[in-house]
């Protein structure tokens, strides 16, 4: 199949890729266990016709799946080159009849009279404010919809660490990501603004199989993701997780 590449708005690759892969299955194994788990959150709240937003869908990769489940989707991202990969991704899975794609600020998005059963974001959400995002994605589901988001701890110093080390060198991120980040009191703060809530952190041992040579990283993920479930989530050591998804409900 013929490769198609696309750059962002920041001259980063948005898709390179010479397969239809999308969703988890277009991430290394070894960190795709939270966007596994943001699928099947999806998957278990999506009805035939959900009419579902992906805000800042950047190449599509989290789209395709929800258009497969039944639902109607459209991606919002300000990259046009984002976009344009997010409309060949859907081509070439046949989902384009149930997907739309457009290039707006998904603020001016928000603030539009239409509304949505299910909004997903995939690690965009700490580029807002919180306290003013967070309203607006209220006003725009409708009664009983779900928000559901997969996002960075920034309450892991390790990793904040690393992250600081590797830009230094390499100045590859953005202050945001360096500083913003949600940290554990933010994602916490999430859940009042809605009627029920749930978050799963993932990712300790699990993040150690990309060292593992190919033979060792199917068992080893195997492992390692249910062994962080219970550490992250059950024994208190959410602060050593590397990603979180959380889903909200609105009141009915």
């Amino acid at each position: 199949m013929k490769t198609a590449s696309f750059y962002n708005l920041r001259g980063e690759l948005a898709l390179d890729k010479k397969n239809s892969n999308y969703s988890w299955k277009a991430l290394p194994l070894n960190v795709s266990a939270p966007y596994a788990y943001f699928e099947s959150v999806i998957r278990s709240v999506s009805t035939q016709d959900s009419q579902l937003i992906d805000l800042c869908c950047g190449a599509g990769i989290h789209s395709i799946a929800p258009s497969k489940f039944g639902c109607n989707v459209t991606g919002v991202d300000i990259s046009p080159k984002s976009i344009d990969a997010a409309k060949w991704l859907a081509k070439i899975n046949r989902v384009e009849d149930s997907t739309q794609f457009t290039v707006n600020d998904i603020l001016e998005v928000l603030t539009q009279e239409s509304k949505f059963d299910i909004i997903i974001m995939s690690g965009s959400l700490y580029y807002f404010d919180p306290n003013k995002i967070i309203p607006l994605i209220l006003n725009k589901l409708k009664p009983g919809g779900h928000f559901i988001c997969v996002e960075t701890n920034g309450s892991n110093f390790l990793m904040n660490s690393i992250r600081k080390l590797k830009n230094s060198s390499q100045n590859h991120r953005d202050e945001r990501t360096l500083k913003h980040l949600l940290k554990i009191t933010d994602i916490n703060n999430l859940s009042y603004s809605f009627e029920k809530s749930n978050i799963v952190y993932f990712d300790l041992l699990s993040l150690l199989g990309g060292a593992l040579p190919n033979f060792l990283k199917k068992p080893w993920h195997y492992i390692a993701t249910r062994m962080d479930r219970v550490l992250l989530n059950y024994l208190f050591l959410k602060r050593l997780s590397f990603k979180f998804v959380f889903h909200g409900i609105k009141k009915s």
